[in-house]
């Protein structure tokens, strides 16, 4: 069954996860919620005494009983294929894609972050943590480790992958090659009287999560940078670059923190930077100030001249919008094209900045 009508409870609560952190992941986040969700549901790993995965794998003429995930959900629990099977469905109904890892007795799963590979591996402090496969970076999901956190299961199943796949023992099986090669089939049970777990409660652990994971990221990053400021503090550049590092991962308040030091010098960097934090407050007037004091001390300035464009395309003084843009098309090409709804006005421009996946997105500015 591959409608998952019967999922749309617990996708539906987990659909706004939180935007603002756009160097996390989407589909990161959106398995972060899911398994917190299903934490707090009360979701348990049990092993069929009768039918183990491990014993039926070791036996070609064994038939293991697999469960849909309407039927997990009602009974909040099973074992690892079917806790593996509800996860995938759960992901793919999410719009992640997932695949089926098998290790020797035992199986689990994983899904494909939203970002390039290569971005993955200059994102990511620990990328061994990652699975680099058809072009795409998987985060393994031990979905049997509930108890842990996701970030537990995450590492959880990163090791049982590299253990496997160092001797050539761990399958990957993207679930939507599978569907091209087998039929669906029809769901007997339907999720009804389900209760889920009060917002509250997942959304506390999921955040809680989140800011663990940031601070996993971004320590030793912050230590170094630091740690360049102390030895250069006439060099703007890395109290900047600290900014920005906390910026990327939403941690607004303590970017601005240190933007504000660089305020007085005119470091158009910072600027800049200053002008995105009140951009996406939205706070445009004060935007429209630190933009325009970049471009006045910088006026080719790519970023600055975009956020200009920007602001004034927010405020609606379409005249000015124009005119930054027009200049910015002729300093940088490229990163014109990326924010082209600036060319358009009200609605229609509005759709074709959803449709960039540019609504909520700024250029910070590193140097």
């Amino acid at each position: 069954d591959r409608s998952f009508h019967h999922l749309r409870p617990f996708v539906a609560v987990v659909t706004n996860v939180d935007k603002a952190v756009t160097a996390v992941d989407k589909n990161l986040r959106t398995a972060m919620a899911l398994h917190q969700t299903l934490v707090q549901y009360g979701l348990k790993y049990w092993t069929d005494p009768n039918a183990a995965y491990a014993a039926v794998t070791k036996t070609k003429s064994a038939v293991d009983s697999l469960q849909f995930p309407a039927q997990t959900i009602q009974l909040k629990t099973g074992d690892c294929d079917d806790l593996s099977i509800l996860a995938a469905a759960l992901l793919e109904s999410s719009s992640v894609e997932s695949a089926f890892i098998t290790v020797p007795g035992h199986i689990f799963v994983a899904f494909a972050l939203a970002m390039k590979p290569d971005e993955a591996k200059k994102t990511f402090a620990k990328p061994d943590d990652l699975i680099f496969k058809n072009d795409k970076a998987w985060v393994p999901w031990e979905i049997t480790a509930l108890s842990g956190g996701f970030l537990k299961a995450w590492e959880t199943g990163a090791k049982e992958w590299r253990a496997s796949d160092a001797k050539g023992e761990a399958g990957f099986h993207p679930v939507q090659a599978a569907w091209k090669k087998y039929k669906p089939v029809a769901s007997p049970a339907s999720a009804t009287g389900v209760t889920l777990p009060a917002e509250a409660d997942w959304t506390k652990t999921y955040a809680e999560e989140v800011k663990t994971f940031i601070n996993q990221q971004i320590a030793a990053r912050v230590q170094k940078l630091q740690a360049d400021i102390k030895s250069n503090p006439t060099s703007y550049e890395y109290v900047n670059r600290l900014g920005v590092l906390y910026a990327q991962y939403g941690l607004y308040d303590t970017a601005e923190t240190e933007f504000l030091k660089l305020d007085k010098q005119d470091y158009v960097p910072a600027l800049v930077n200053l002008g995105n934090l009140a951009f996406l407050k939205p706070d445009m007037k004060t935007a429209l100030a630190y933009y325009g004091r970049a471009v006045k001390k910088e006026s080719s300035n790519a970023r600055a001249l975009l956020g200009s464009a920007r602001a004034n395309h927010e405020q609606e003084n379409y005249g000015a919008a124009q005119e930054a843009y027009t200049t910015l098309k002729k300093v940088d090409p490229t990163l014109a094209s990326q924010y082209a709804y600036l060319e358009l006005q009200g609605t229609e421009a509005d759709q074709a900045a959803k449709a960039g996946n540019v609504t909520d997105k700024v250029e910070w500015e590193e140097q």
